[in-house]
């Protein structure tokens, strides 16, 4: 075994990286997925660079990272496992940097080992050399073994292929190359928007004042498409229905046909176009706290109703009176430390979370306060076809009762509805009494049965199947409300 030691120059760096064996791709998009993931977790690229003297040194983006043990606070301007940095010196070793300081020898031969950690004893060796296939590619591939038994995979052509975790166990598996043929891309603005003519979709929106509340469906038909430069437009014809309640008990439906045009504009700071942990402003109208101090961070999965991608920020579960914003607060400027939004204001308004999904566009928009909520919630799609999600008849939407005093408000509401982990039941009579709710699969089969002594409840369903639910509410052993429940 050859054996081989080097000075490290800690200096600053460089423009240009060997094309071969570089562990990144300069001027491109690396897409990492974690092992324990099924999605895209990780995208790395170089952002800027220097030289100086024989040395490159290429800065990758940050991301915003979680604390273990402190769900109260996000870190910003983190490294990921590529570090702060990444160093090009001479004869093919290169330095992942702060934090890490690992070292990799791109082109170390079989069988030659090196130093890669430094002080901390960590040793690595090729241990293996040889040719496959990689995004289609015939490609050079090398197994760089450590001594803690974890082991890296360089590709000629790609670079890194696969690295070690070493914060959390697994490792971390090169995808895709965004934007190329190579690989899986992160969606953004042109794929979330991309609609075709005849795709049909379902909305649902609930919103909650004080003065009253209702619910508007809202299922449309893409007419035409246009795209124009960095923007994107549709026509569009469908039906709305509405059913809202007063206080007091007035109320009604209406049902009416409607068409119009979507617009959608491309831009840099789209947040259809960020990738995974990212950090992003957040519009916000609590009194004192202005839209510059408020952010989220790029929530990236795969969406089970729609089997698509999606990227989300804060939340999409209406949220009044809990406050799971997933938002955070700049209390310092100067500070990587941002603090949950919560702890710093006790009662926040405005957007708690928005989401895109490949292809359908906006998925949901989540905003409340204490005196109102609204979500907004794509519920069912047609796609070349196929149904996805719930899609209402035209025969159920076209119901047409306009408000009348005599319209009586049912005594509880259920939200959301279709529901997912849990829902919200709404006492809308609190003077109902003391109100036994009752839930019952297909099968008739009881499956919760609770008394409901609150105006709110929250009913956690995330151990139940996805199906078609019915419930029932009595009051002295008298049903008063019944109706059904969609849990996904």
């Amino acid at each position: 075994m050859k054996k081989i030691s080097f000075i490290l120059m800690f200096l600053l760096p460089a423009f240009v990286i060997a094309q071969y064996w570089s562990p990144i791709r300069v001027n491109q998009k690396m897409n990492y997925q974690h092992s324990d993931s099924a999605y895209i977790s990780h995208t790395i690229w170089v952002d800027s660079a220097i030289v100086e003297g024989a040395d490159s040194v290429f800065f990758t983006n940050r991301i915003v990272k979680d604390v273990p043990g402190n769900p109260e606070i996000v870190l910003r301007n983190q490294p990921q496992f590529f570090g702060k940095y990444l160093v090009k010196q001479q004869y093919g070793f290169y330095l992942i940097g702060d934090p890490y300081n690992y070292t990799i020898y791109a082109y170390g031969d079989l069988g030659e080992s090196w130093s890669f950690t430094g002080t901390s004893g960590i040793s690595a060796e090729v241990t293996s050399l040889f040719t496959e296939s990689v995004f289609g590619v015939t490609d050079s591939v090398k197994v760089i073994s450590l001594s803690d038994g974890n082991e890296i995979r360089l590709s000629k052509n790609f670079g890194i292929l696969q690295f070690p975790d070493f914060e959390n166990s697994g490792s971390f598996e090169l995808v895709g190359i965004q934007d190329t043929e190579y690989g899986e891309s992160v969606p953004g603005f042109w794929e979330m928007y991309d609609f075709e003519v005849g795709d049909v979709f379902q909305f649902s929106n609930y919103a909650y004042y004080i003065w009253g509340d209702g619910t508007t469906l809202l299922k449309y038909t893409i007419d035409s498409k246009t795209v124009s430069n960095n923007q994107i437009s549709y026509t569009y014809h469908g039906i709305e229905h509405v059913t809202y309640f007063e206080p007091g008990g007035g109320g009604g439906t209406s049902s009416e046909f409607v068409d119009g045009e979507l617009t959608f504009i491309d831009s840099t700071g789209h947040p259809a176009n960020f990738y995974p942990n990212q950090l992003i402003r957040i519009p916000y109208s609590s009194s004192g706290y202005g839209t510059q101090r408020v952010f989220s961070k790029t929530i990236f999965g795969m969406d089970n109703t729609f089997l698509t991608y999606r990227k989300q920020f804060g939340v999409k579960e209406f949220s009044y009176g809990f406050y799971d914003t997933e938002l955070y607060y700049e209390l310092d400027s100067d500070s990587d430390t941002l603090n949950r939004f919560i702890q710093v204001v006790s009662d926040p308004c405005g957007v708690k979370g928005i989401g895109y999904g490949a292809h359908i566009g906006q998925i949901f928009r989540s905003d409340d306060c204490f005196e109102y909520a609204e979500n907004d919630e794509l519920i069912g799609v047609v796609l070349d076809g196929d149904t996805l999600g719930i899609i209402y008849p035209d025969s159920v939407l076209l119901t047409n009762v306009y408000s009348d005093k005599s319209f009586e408000k049912d005594p509880i509401s259920i939200y959301p509805n279709p529901a997912i982990d849990n829902f919200l039941i709404i006492v809308n009579q609190p003077n109902s009494g003391n109100l036994l709710f009752e839930l019952r699969n297909s099968l008739g089969q009881l499956v919760k049965q609770f008394e409901v002594n609150s105006v709110e409840l929250r009913v956690s369903v995330a151990n139940l199947e996805a199906g078609l639910y019915f419930y029932s509410v009595n009051n002295n052993s008298e049903i008063i409300s019944q109706g059904k429940v969609v849990i996904r």
